[in-house]
């Protein structure tokens, strides 16, 4: 049974996710904060992954977050 690879993009981000939670403790945010981040973030990449990394930027992101 063949698996499906993750597009370049989405793995880049699983692999960063690690790098930022240091980053987020260095911020010093509380422990529940920086877990909602976190697994917010990889659910995010989840997604892509199972939609073929749809083609999403970083303006889509930003966008969303000024509403």
């Amino acid at each position: 049974m063949a698996t499906a690879q993750a597009p370049a993009g989405v793995a880049q981000l699983t692999v960063l996710l690690a790098s930022w939670r240091i980053h987020l403790e260095a911020a010093n945010l509380s422990a529940k904060t920086i877990r909602r981040h976190t697994e917010d973030a990889a659910l995010l990449a989840r997604f892509l992954a199972d939609h073929g990394g749809a083609s999403i930027r970083r303006e889509h992101v930003e966008a969303r977050a000024a509403r």
